[in-house]
């Protein structure tokens, strides 16, 4: 009896011992195995990332798609949830590039110009002409927009390009005591559009300082393509040019 039971214990510790050795490998082919994958995308995310940097585009970057993840893209913690964001933030990209493709919708240029008048006196004034037209503008460049008008120094006229409603402004300064008054006409298709009347006070005599005073117009009007805009003011008046004396418009 004796040997039946040292056979039957030899047995169940054998058959213990084989369950512990496979155990043992099952566990070491389970972490080779998330080993490799861990490697492999830790690889393929280094050379998305390496693609990206290529194109210079790193807003889909790690670190962008999602900031509060550690860096390390081989550690467990960052692969379900980065590979998560990942697939939604490509998602929204290529929902984007899809609407804006469909859509076919250009972004407008916003339409105006701004000009300002150059001196044509040796004193550094501009000398409004006979007729009172005024001419010698200089357009000012405007970033991120495209010019609303021509401008025609040999009929100082403004071309408009496009139709549409306009908001029109402009403003003479003048540092002349020899008139008695001051006056601003903005003109649209020979018609008075705008006006500006002011009366300039007498200068005291003890003062040597000439009178400084502006007059401005400005409002909406509806202008059609090929419009013509001009503006006056007070024959043989010394205006002062440059900021102080200007003209403008853009579209609404």
């Amino acid at each position: 009896m004796a040997g039946v039971r040292r056979l039957r214990w030899k047995i169940r510790l054998a058959l213990l011992t084989a369950l512990a050795v496979s155990l043992a490998f099952s566990s070491l082919a389970l972490a080779a195995l998330s080993w490799l994958k861990c490697l492999s995308l830790s690889r393929s995310l280094q050379a998305w990332e390496s693609s990206l940097q290529r194109q210079g585009d790193v807003s889909m970057s790690l670190a962008n798609v999602r900031s509060d993840l550690p860096q390390e893209v081989g550690s467990p913690a960052v692969r379900l949830s980065f590979l998560q964001g990942l697939l939604e933030s490509k998602a929204l990209t290529r929902i984007r590039r899809e609407r804006r493709r469909d859509s076919g919708v250009k972004t407008k240029q916003p339409m105006a110009a701004h000009f300002e008048v150059m001196p044509n006196n040796v004193d550094g004034t501009y000398i409004v002409e006979k007729g009172g037209i005024i001419r010698q503008w200089l357009e000012c460049p405007l970033e991120t927009t495209k010019s609303a008008v021509t401008y025609n120094n040999k009929t100082a006229r403004f071309t408009v390009h496009r139709e549409g409603v306009y908001y029109i402004y402009s403003q003479v300064h003048c540092d002349d005591n020899t008139t008695a008054y001051l006056k601003l006409d903005v003109m649209v298709d020979k018609e008075l559009t705008f006006r500006c009347v002011q009366g300039l006070p007498p200068t005291p005599t003890y003062s040597q300082q000439l009178a400084v005073h502006s007059c401005q117009a400005s409002g909406l009007v509806r202008l059609r393509k090929k419009s013509q805009i001009s503006v006056y003011s007070i024959a043989g008046v010394h205006l002062k040019p440059k900021t102080f004396t200007h003209f403008g418009l853009f579209k609404l």
